[in-house]
């Protein structure tokens, strides 16, 4: 999580790491100072332009909201949530109330799905875009972009994968998409598949995957319980999965 929070905001963002402790503050506070020194530890070890920051709540929806209206840096605060995958039913109900507090708060959300859990070899493999709406494909172009400027990515072919029904105008569509990267000054392939089944043809044409990048609506208040099993078929696609929520502060006309 930590690589990929750096990797994406490329120098030009600030990445904080969250940890929460359960319980009362009295109660915790010294072993929340430990927590907050033990992470500042690791955050320089492994070279992390990152700052550490740890909440102690007596519930998940206090400390999320915590770190999203009190955690920032001058008059900045997060307009970016990145969470680890979790498929664990045990942390089903925390995983989706985290979900729907970050959607409720208007900020975009980022899911990671790694089987790595550090990259010590060369990348190989392609950053795979699935495109499904606009919306949601503004900011991974944008993601994918800043991917790109490390120097450990910048080789990887960039693609974007847009599956539509077998009836579309695969070739207008085509052209609405060349024009759209173009506008966006972003080089990549497009691949339009015609397709009744969108997952399989995604798995298929994503082939060999670094990284794919896949957007997703955060569940409404009511829903929250459904998200694992509606994410889990793109969090098993190979290589590594990144679901992306837009909350609206991404437009590539922008």
């Amino acid at each position: 999580l930590c690589e990929y929070a750096c990797w994406l905001t490329a120098g030009r963002g600030v990445v904080s790491v969250g940890q929460v402790i359960h319980g009362e503050l009295e109660e915790f506070l010294e072993r929340r100072n430990d927590a907050e020194a033990i992470m500042r530890a690791f955050l320089q070890k492994e070279e992390f332009p990152a700052f550490p920051v740890v909440v102690v709540e007596e519930t998940v929806h206090g400390a999320v909201k915590a770190l999203l209206q009190c955690h920032g840096l001058g008059g900045m605060r997060p307009n970016t949530v990145m969470l680890g995958w979790s498929s664990d039913p045990e942390n089903a109900g925390v995983f989706a109330a985290t979900l729907d507090i970050a959607r409720r708060m208007k900020r975009s959300l980022l899911i990671v799905a790694s089987g790595q859990e550090e990259r010590t070899e060369a990348i190989e493999g392609n950053v795979n875009i699935w495109w499904s709406d606009k919306k949601s494909g503004a900011l991974m172009l944008l993601l994918a972009y800043l991917l790109k400027t490390n120097g450990l990515w910048k080789d990887q072919p960039l693609r974007v994968i847009r599956p539509v029904p077998r009836k579309a105008d695969a070739e207008n569509i085509e052209t609405e998409m060349r024009e759209l990267l173009a506008n966006a000054r972003i080089a990549a392939e497009i691949i339009v598949v015609p397709t009744d089944t969108p997952l399989e043809a995604v798995r298929e044409a994503m082939e060999p995957s670094a990284v794919l990048f896949a957007g997703f609506e955060p569940p409404e208040e009511n829903m929250v319980r459904e998200i694992n099993a509606r994410l889990q078929p793109v969090s098993d696609l190979p290589g590594d999965i990144i679901l992306v929520y837009n909350a609206g502060d991404v437009s590539l006309s922008a």
